[in-house]
């Protein structure tokens, strides 16, 4: 079997875009957005909602009175006033039959993140329950893949001034965009192949390395591990963010001996607030979040299964971050793996003086934090299972000149 590193370039973005784009069109559950606010910052509250269905049904139009003022720039693009709105109700008095409209229903907007925000602030303001959804998604997420634009909002994108809003002209038009992209072809992933679980160890002989001894050193610390194999786990994990600051949705385990030790789901405070291309780069649902345990029946699993372990993780440092915030988990995370690995292949990065650091490499299309557990197992085996010829005398005078001009010949 062979092991792919995935090209994480756009190419898996517009498959993505236009698996959704396809999934709009054909279910049932997706319903358009439009929302105009008093303003368009933090403080923005909401001024008229406007659900439309995905088969053009008009589903709900309402006005609404806000609680503070309506900016000047906000009335000149939407066109709404004080007189607009002196007899439309409050938030409060039309939540409970927006709810019922939005409930179980899959979102779609532009601006994603500007309506759901607006949707929140106005909640709170009014202290009554946000909507309950399925997912949250912005037409802009996936349109910037197919469009020289950085309209913020689809009137903008098309030149739409104010001075003929209309909602249902707004929702056609994203409908239209939709379309658009369900009716492009799908690009086939690229992948490279880097290697094969089935490769011979005893003979796997890596690329020529500018520092050997480095080598040598990674490959020594993989040897101790795997001498050691009472002390240590693998462990890694899914998230919303390649940041720290997303939540943690999977959490996987493995021994030195392959034996998974943990593996599930978690589920998010908010399911709702997970992108859509997240759930489908780890081929899951919404369902399958929703069903898993939560963070604090998470912990108490991981805090026995790593007490008295030594943790080992591609990197250590994002990791170890992740889980202190996610879990309140404080591990015992060892040498980084992915440094380690690094230093084994030896790709040189002249502008930090130092190993580029590489990808862990996929051996599915899938983002699935086991299958990144026994990959990390399988580089650790690598490097062990490396064995370290002594240079000949022609070899090391050879090392030395390549140093030497490595340093002092440019």
């Amino acid at each position: 079997m062979t092991l792919y590193m995935r090209e994480f370039d756009n190419t898996r973005q517009r498959a993505d875009a236009i698996d959704w784009a396809t999934d709009v069109i054909e279910s049932n559950d997706h319903v358009i957005v439009e929302a105009e606010a008093t303003r368009y910052s933090d403080k923005g509250e909401l001024l008229r909602v406007f659900v439309y269905s995905t088969q053009g049904e008009v589903l709900l139009d309402a006005l609404l009175k806000p609680m503070g003022s309506i900016a000047s720039a906000a009335t000149s693009y939407h066109r709404i006033s004080r007189e607009t709105i002196a007899k439309s109700p409050v938030y409060a008095e039309i939540s409970d039959q927006l709810n019922s409209v939005l409930k179980n229903k899959r979102l779609i907007c532009f601006n994603r993140n500007f309506i759901k925000s607006l949707f929140r602030q106005t909640a709170e303001r009014y202290k009554v329950k946000e909507p309950k959804c399925k997912s949250w998604t912005g037409l802009s997420d996936y349109y910037w893949l197919f469009e020289n634009s950085s309209a913020n909002h689809i009137g903008t994108m098309t030149g739409h001034n104010g001075s003929s809003y209309d909602p249902i002209r707004e929702c056609e038009l994203m409908m239209t965009k939709i379309r658009e992209l369900a009716a492009m072809t799908k690009p086939e992933i690229p992948v490279r192949a880097i290697a094969s679980y089935d490769i011979d160890l005893e003979n796997y002989t890596p690329g020529n390395h500018l520092f050997p001894m480095d080598r040598t050193e990674a490959s020594l610390w993989a040897k101790n591990l795997l001498r050691n194999k009472l002390g240590w786990v693998v462990l890694d994990t899914e998230a919303t963010s390649t940041s720290p600051s997303g939540p943690v949705i999977q959490v996987s385990v493995l021994s030195p001996e392959r034996e998974v030790l943990f593996d599930s789901f978690v589920r998010p405070k908010t399911p709702a607030s997970i992108d859509q291309h997240v759930l489908t780069s780890m081929q899951i649902s919404l369902t399958d979040l929703d069903e898993a345990p939560d963070v604090t029946a998470v912990k108490e699993k991981l805090s026995a299964i790593c007490k008295d372990k030594v943790v080992i993780t591609f990197n250590r440092d994002y990791r170890e971050k992740l889980m202190a915030r996610c879990f309140g988990l404080n591990l015992r995370f060892y040498d980084c793996a992915m440094e380690m690995w690094s230093q084994f292949v030896g790709e040189w990065m002249e502008s930090k003086m130092d190993y580029k650091w590489q990808k862990l490499p996929k051996p599915t299309q899938r983002w699935n934090s086991l299958d990144d557990c026994r990959t990390t197992l399988r580089l650790i085996e690598i490097m062990a299972a490396w064995h370290h010829a002594p240079e000949t005398p022609k070899q090391k005078e050879g090392i030395v000149k390549q140093l030497i001009n490595f340093f002092f010949g440019r």
